[in-house]
């Protein structure tokens, strides 16, 4: 093997170990939104049902 594909390579792999780190960040990036917007779904919708309980309750 040439020295000149050996440089080559290293270059290609450390392209890769770029990408994959770009790839796992953009990943844990979209899972923590993801996440945080399921939470505040839920958050909202328990909010909606204490309110909803809260008017039932002063109609009686």
């Amino acid at each position: 093997m040439s020295s000149g594909s050996h440089e080559t390579l290293h270059v290609m792999f450390k392209y890769l170990a770029i990408v994959g780190w770009g790839v796992a960040l953009v990943y844990l990036t979209y899972t923590s939104i993801r996440d945080y917007m399921s939470l505040k779904d839920r958050r909202a919708a328990r909010r909606a049902e204490r309110l909803a309980k809260r008017s039932r309750k002063k109609r009686r």
